[in-house]
């Protein structure tokens, strides 16, 4: 990395030449590959299904390989025809998925990438049960990127430290804090920029106790919300509350529970715009100037506007690649236009 009195100089670089619209964490599969069920999708949609002019984030990976809830293939692609562990209502554009960051490891899916000769953000989270065991994974996994990926390629490290489908037991809030703060403290250690994933029911305010470290380019948001979570910064009857008993039925369990799947899931789709357009206002009313990536329910160029006003510097492109699939490449156009 580039000499602590330059690091702002060297943001502003990145952000100059970043793309408006990012790849949601998944969305073109661990090695930026895509999925098999991409190409039925373009041949149905061959004007409007297309990432070109998408800045990629590949998949979130684990340090070690990691079984998850979705049996992959050896070219890492899903066995199932229709995974149990996804759950798709394309009427309501709502989907659950508890898919548990099913992968190969970060020393396989970076070998793989290594090959690619364009800029990339690799995706990567610790999963240990402590918080010990996670940082000493995340300096391992910091380790494996700076022997496989040149400053040039990945100059940025998007960091997960929210995926709904994982169980750390910790609090959600101030022991969060605590290891995003140690992760920031590795990252800068080996030269790199980190874009922190997180999902909205991070407190928008506390984000500032991070939001200075000289290593975080940004922060990207919000990931899936766990399922019937009422968003603990808000009255529960605001109108920005997901409406879980609308959406599932009063009191009734997580559709992936009738499959047999051992998890609730987390939610995306149209639901999380509201919400996620809120929680990033309030993070800029707070005073966070640096990047801000915004996502959830992103599914018609229409809907950029809206995350636009609250204060994103570039969106996330996610659960339309399954919902809208016709809309992708026009909400790449557009995002791009019109957040520049």
């Amino acid at each position: 990395m580039v000499a602590l009195a330059d690091l702002a100089e060297e943001r502003a670089r990145l952000d100059r030449e970043l793309g408006r619209v990012w790849g949601g964490s998944g969305v073109r599969n661990l090695c930026l590959e895509g999925y098999w069920f991409h190409k039925p999708i373009k041949l149905g949609h061959p004007r409007g299904f297309s990432f070109k002019g998408l800045e990629e984030v590949a998949k979130t990976t684990t340090l070690l390989p990691n079984a998850g809830r979705m049996p992959l293939n050896k070219r890492n692609q899903p066995k199932e025809w229709s995974p149990n562990c996804i759950w798709v209502d394309r009427k309501r554009s709502i989907a659950l998925n508890a898919i548990g960051l099913s992968g190969p490891g970060a020393k396989v899916v970076f070998e793989k990438l290594q090959k690619l000769r364009h800029r990339f953000q690799p995706s990567i989270m610790a999963i240990g049960t402590t918080l010990e065991e996670r940082l000493a994974e995340m300096r391992l996994l910091m380790k494996l990127i700076v022997e496989h990926f040149s400053y040039e390629q990945v100059p940025i490290v998007q960091i997960n430290v929210s995926c709904p489908n994982l169980e750390h037991g910790f609090d959600p809030i101030n022991e969060r804090i605590v290891e995003t703060q140690n992760i920031l403290d590795i990252v800068y250690e080996y030269g790199r920029f980190a874009v922190i994933k997180l999902s909205a029911d991070f407190l928008p305010e506390r984000v500032m106790e991070f939001a200075e470290h000289p290593a975080l380019f940004g922060i990207s948001g919000t990931n899936t919300i766990p399922f019937r979570m009422i968003i603990p910064w808000l009255p529960e009857d605001h109108e920005c509350q997901i409406p879980w008993d609308e959406l599932f039925g009063v009191g009734q369990p997580s559709p992936l529970r009738a499959r047999g799947i051992d998890a609730d899931g987390g939610l995306s789709g149209a639901p999380l715009k509201n919400l996620a357009c809120l929680w990033i206002g309030r993070i800029r009313k707070a005073g966070f100037r640096r990047h801000l990536n915004g996502g959830g329910g992103i599914l018609h160029p229409n809907d950029i506007e809206s995350f636009r006003v609250a204060g994103v510097d570039s969106i996330s492109l996610g659960s339309a690649a399954f919902l809208a699939s016709a809309q992708v490449q026009p909400i790449i156009r557009y995002g791009n236009k019109i957040l520049s």
